[in-house]
């Protein structure tokens, strides 16, 4: 999932004049009746929930554009190349145009939250049927009216996808989530967040098992990572406790090959608790070493 492609679109939108939704689909329905550029999945879209599955959709925006760099382009440049691209094409001001997308996408012009984006989590399994497992999630930070942040954390179980809804308060370096599931589950987490860029995130979450014979009340350790652009969280959430696991898992997310090991390493020594007597007590500490190795690891990854 990539935020950055939702602006892309908010951009777009704003650049051709349309003030809905529904203008934009119709945009893209003039130029290609056939197009896979709906209103139901541009809400998704437009959410940073999602990104299109068929190639054909980068290909009509495009020629909807008329630029000349062809839809692979438009599917893996930065926000900032292809805002140069298009205020360029259509002879707009940049800063108008980025407040205008803000606007249409519900945020704040202001908004400038390093927090908001797509995260890969790392946390324990609490069922008592996968006891020693880890799972793997998705955080989905958004901005939230009266300065609150949205949040949408999701688990791909067996046979179903677990997702919990809610928002927070952040002060400073902190985050308190309050979540729910579909059918009233709840869960919190308590998060230490990096600076700017807040690329990463660690704390506890807490909540009922109910994947089990009775209910339980459940705490553990979680870590949340940055995706890279154009990454996405894809299959079964449950690995096994393992760090060569988890670097298969980031590498599948798209982190760049050769770095995964470090931030593995860095995962599970937070998930285990670093041998600390209190690893139910997360410090500053903890989310140091997280983002130090995040922050090698990019470093790395650019080099090569």
């Amino acid at each position: 999932m990539s935020l950055s492609f939702a602006q892309k679109l908010g951009i777009t939108a704003v650049v051709l004049g349309c003030s809905t939704r529904k203008e934009l689909c119709a945009r893209f329905r003039a130029l290609n009746p056939a197009t896979e550029f709906d209103l139901e999945r541009s809400f998704k879209w437009l959410q940073g929930k999602s990104l299109p599955r068929s190639m054909t959709v980068y290909e009509d925006w495009a020629r909807l554009l008329g630029t000349g760099r062809g839809g692979t382009w438009l599917a893996g440049c930065s926000v900032e190349a292809f805002s140069e691209e298009v205020c360029a094409l259509f002879q707009a001001d940049a800063r108008e145009v980025q407040a205008r997308t803000a606007a249409f996408l519900g945020e704040k012009a202001a908004t400038g939250d390093a927090l908001v984006g797509d995260f890969v989590c790392y946390s324990w399994a609490w069922s008592p049927f996968h006891q020693g497992l880890l799972i793997r999630g998705e955080m989905a930070l958004r901005p939230a009216a009266q300065g609150k942040v949205g949040a949408v954390y999701s688990e791909q179980l067996d046979g179903h996808l677990g997702v919990f809804r809610g928002s927070g308060t952040r002060a400073g370096r902190t985050l308190q989530l309050t979540l729910s599931g579909a059918e009233g589950e709840h869960m919190a987490q308590s998060l230490l967040v990096s600076g700017r860029p807040s690329d990463c995130f660690c704390g506890l979450s807490q909540g009922f098992t109910v994947a089990g014979t009775m209910e339980e009340v459940s705490v553990c350790r979680i870590v949340g990572m940055r995706l890279p652009e154009g990454g996405t969280v894809e299959g079964l959430a449950y690995l096994p406790h393992r760090a060569d696991a988890v670097a298969a898992d980031l590498a599948a997310c798209g982190y760049a090959a050769g770095i995964t090991d470090a931030l593995a390493a860095a995962v599970m020594r937070f998930l285990d608790g670093g041998g600390a007597p209190h690893p139910l007590k997360v410090l500053g500490e903890d989310l140091t070493e997280v983002a130090r190795a995040l922050a090698l690891a990019r470093s790395e990854g650019a080099r090569g």
